[in-house]
């Protein structure tokens, strides 16, 4: 069962679905992002940034978001340190028996004034 707090986000063109994204909350004003996907022959065109600056307005007070992305994912970590997430540490994990490295990106959130 999916919790209510859980957020779900999907990419459409052309009636198409192209991407979606999921967040979960940690905190009133933290938040992890779950997932992000967005089709090979759709990615750099913004689709992933798009849902990233949706979560900051829909999730408002929002302070921070953080993903865990694999070390050897070299195209999510680098679309995570585009768009200003800050590699913030890392864990060892298992996963289907192998021992893989995640390491976690965080978006600090300023404040409105």
């Amino acid at each position: 069962m999916q919790s209510s707090k859980r957020r779900f986000l999907i990419a459409e063109m052309n009636d198409e679905v192209v991407g979606y994204a999921q967040t979960s909350p940690v905190t009133d004003e933290e938040y992890e992002l779950l997932r992000i996907y967005v089709r090979p022959q759709f990615q750099k065109l913004g689709i992933g940034k798009a849902f990233i600056q949706e979560y900051i307005e829909l999730l408002k007070p929002i302070s921070k978001l953080f993903a865990w992305v694999s070390k050897e994912n070299s195209i999510g970590r680098a679309f995570y340190e585009k768009n200003g997430f800050i590699e913030a540490g890392e864990k060892s994990e298992t996963i289907e028996g192998q021992n893989k490295t995640q390491m976690k990106y965080v978006l600090e959130i300023p404040g409105e004034n």
